[in-house]
């Protein structure tokens, strides 16, 4: 079975290209972010017995829920195996060890479904976004670093470093330099 997400999937595509580049992370982790956020609504909708896969169209949008079924000589689990017999009903020239992709029933995308899906992707790109700002200053460390003041407050300095924010504590910072910072001030470490 195949949907579409909200009427027209290519202004999804555009979307997800345009926040991948805004936040600098692969186009990739937002399909996988999407396609394990749509497992989990199959398994909340059909139940954990079946053995799902879905796909999402990497040039359309368009989503792909399926079932899995290894076809075997003497099925013994409805729910992920299916006889040669049966077998060769879907696929004429089904073996036994195939495993063969079955078409899942229309699953209603209810505000509570969408939810879900949304609170998986923020919480992928949450994640992906501390991963590239780690490696970002990972690559800094023991290297000359220019900053920005942003803001100063009494507990410590907001500095842009590129395209990062960092906070450094009052704690952290030379006696008495806190009170000689500005905002808009370079600071170079």
């Amino acid at each position: 079975m195949s949907v579409l997400l909200y009427g027209n999937n290519k202004e999804i595509l555009l979307a997800i290209e345009a926040v991948a580049a805004e936040k600098n992370i692969k186009k990739e982790v937002f399909f996988n972010a999407l396609e394990s956020a749509f497992l989990d609504v199959a398994r909340n909708t059909f139940g954990e017995s079946y053995n799902f896969l879905v796909r999402i169209g990497r040039s359309n949008g368009l989503v792909e829920f399926l079932r899995q079924i290894t076809v075997v000589e003497e099925v013994e689990n409805d729910f992920t195996e299916i006889s040669l017999k049966d077998a060769q009903h879907i696929k004429k020239d089904a073996q036994i060890g195939d495993v063969l992709h079955e078409d899942m029933p229309t699953i209603e995308l209810s505000h509570d479904i969408l939810h879900h899906v949304q609170k998986e992707i923020y919480h992928v790109v949450l994640s992906a976004e501390k991963e590239a700002e780690f490696e970002y200053f990972n690559a800094l460390l023991n290297k000359p670093v220019t900053g920005t003041v942003k803001k100063v407050s009494s507990n410590g300095v907001l500095v842009k470093i590129d395209r990062f924010e960092c906070f450094i504590p009052r704690k952290k910072l030379i006696f008495g330099e806190l009170e000689r910072l500005s905002n808009g001030q370079k600071l170079q470490e």
